[in-house]
């Protein structure tokens, strides 16, 4: 999320640091993110005891987007856009929380301990 441009957030959908990893949702097809996806790593993230944000852009704004749609797409695998809260992404003063790393080791750590059980249910 960027300060300098509040205005194309959806409200309450603007993750905030020190919480937990954010999933990346945006109904335009910018970021990879599915219903598959986001319900995969919703259920590792509660299995390890850590809690998700979801982040939307505005429908009536453009993302930057990822390359993540069209790698899936074309090579056929599941994929979710994830990562830590910062504010000012790629900027010179990028700011993350403190406690942010250890929450996302805490979610990974989950994924590799319950990512197969969790996929045999959705199976």
């Amino acid at each position: 999320m960027n300060p300098n441009f509040l205005n194309v957030y959806m409200e309450h959908h603007a993750p905030r640091l020190n919480v937990g990893p954010a999933v990346s949702c945006d109904p335009n097809g910018h970021m990879t993110t599915d219903a598959v996806s986001a319900a995969l790593i919703q259920q590792i993230a509660a299995k390890s005891g850590t809690k998700l944000q979801l982040f939307q852009i505005r429908n009536d704004s453009r993302s930057g987007g990822t390359v993540g749609p069209m790698l899936s797409s074309r090579m056929g695998c599941r994929a979710i856009d994830i990562g830590q809260v910062q504010l000012s992404m790629h900027s010179i003063r990028a700011t993350t929380g403190a406690l942010d790393v250890g929450l996302g080791i805490k979610l990974w750590k989950g994924f590799f301990d319950f990512y197969e059980e969790v996929d045999q249910a959705f199976q």
